[in-house]
């Protein structure tokens, strides 16, 4: 586990770092609604790379997918991420999807 002092929750890591691509998470992903503006799916699996991480020409992976409507994925690359999710704090949005994947079945 690993705490997030500045917003006080714990987040626990799901993901193996060895992990890179999974088409079952990515479907998953794409299965979802926009996070951006809740259109309908089907959406589009936005590889979001970690704070600090990612250059261009490299994926990150498939476990830190966000499913975007493709406008949104449009505005998103057109804008950047940092202005993009300004409003919003992306790694709790990641672990959310983490979790629902991994604890759907229970």
């Amino acid at each position: 586990l690993t705490q997030d002092v500045q917003r006080g929750y714990t987040v626990a890591m799901l993901i193996p770092k060895s992990a890179e691509s999974n088409g079952r998470y990515l479907a998953y992903i794409r299965s979802l609604p926009c996070e951006k503006c809740g259109s309908v799916p089907p959406c589009e699996a936005h590889h979001q790379p970690a704070i600090g991480h990612g250059s261009m020409g490299s994926k990150c992976s498939d476990y830190r997918a966000i499913p975007l409507c493709s406008s949104c994925h449009h505005i998103l690359h057109t804008v950047g991420r940092h202005t993009f999710w300004s409003s919003r704090n992306v790694e709790e949005t990641i672990f959310r999807l983490q979790v629902g994947f991994f604890f759907c079945d229970l």
